[in-house]
């Protein structure tokens, strides 16, 4: 089985990003919260 996805979430949850690593898939992407209240409102 081939690696094909790699998931990298920082512990304090401030930050996370992905990478497919097949030929037909090429995307990537990241996320970095717009606020870390836990409530609903922000």
């Amino acid at each position: 089985m081939e690696r094909s996805l790699s998931l990298h979430i920082i512990q304090d949850g401030d930050f996370a990003l992905w990478r497919c690593f097949r030929a037909n898939c090429g995307w990537a992407a990241q996320v970095i919260p717009s606020c870390r209240n836990t409530s609903a409102s922000c």
